[in-house]
């Protein structure tokens, strides 16, 4: 065969040579998700299933630099006096911010005394059936202990007035605290805020429902105590609780 006949053929051939021997470069996979941050934590009083109850409110924002999409998020959270962490999962990526009420997961017998909530945020991507992101730093939110709510019991109170009274435990740093009545899903009085300074030794507070309002329709009503101590936590914030109990009126 003459030479020039020989190139032609390994001309031909070369590219499927070279095609089966060069592997294929996969383009690099994308960095993982940085981590959310949270912008906003507070506790509050909401209405959950009929009922009100102390929640603690957490809101955040994803890393804006993040070239992927989100699909879900995921909060670890974990209570000072518990050994093991839990999780808040399939929080959808639409969603920044969460009400987690505070029952669900502090039984009251710890709620004689002040808590520590540490929250931590990530974010989960498509790739790999979800991978996980980077996560945040933590989130610390002080739970005051929850004061004493001594009257009205839980019965009828027609046509008569109405006395809130409550007893904030032994505080040494000085304090804030008022009372707060809701019907359904409606906030129907807000008392003064009292400040004091008690010392340690505290008596108990009371607050009388305006006659305007009087004299309450039937129905279930919710009143929360709300406790804030001033830098009462080992973070220097406030410490804040909401205690929170229904009466009847027929």
């Amino acid at each position: 065969m003459r030479p020039s006949v020989i190139v032609s053929v390994l001309g031909a051939f070369l590219p499927l040579l070279l095609g089966s021997t060069c592997p294929t470069i996969d383009p690099p996979r994308p960095d993982r998700l940085s981590s959310p941050i949270f912008t906003n934590y507070e506790t509050v009083a909401r209405q959950f299933d009929d009922e009100y109850h102390e929640m603690i409110y957490l809101q955040w924002t994803p890393d804006s630099t993040d070239t992927i999409p989100v699909i879900s998020y995921q909060i670890i959270r974990q209570v000072d006096i518990d050994s093991f962490p839990a999780k808040i999962t399939n929080i959808p990526a639409d969603v920044n911010e969460l009400y987690d009420p505070t029952y669900k997961f502090i039984d009251a017998d710890n709620r004689k005394k002040d808590r520590l909530i540490f929250y931590r945020i990530f974010a989960v991507d498509s790739i790999d059936d979800g991978r996980p992101g980077d996560t945040s730093v933590v989130c610390t939110v002080s739970l005051a202990a929850l004061v004493d709510l001594l009257s009205p019991l839980i019965d009828t109170i027609p046509n008569q007035p109405v006395n809130f009274k409550w007893q904030v435990p032994s505080i040494f740093n000085p304090i804030k605290t008022y009372v707060v009545l809701w019907l359904s899903d409606s906030t129907l009085w807000v008392s003064d805020t009292i400040k004091d300074y008690t010392g340690g030794g505290v008596p108990p507070y009371e607050r009388s429902l305006p006659s305007s309002l009087l004299p309450l329709y039937s129905g279930v009503y919710f009143w929360g105590a709300f406790l804030i101590i001033q830098g009462g936590s080992i973070t220097g914030d406030d410490a804040l609780s909401v205690a929170i109990r229904n009466f009847y009126v027929k």
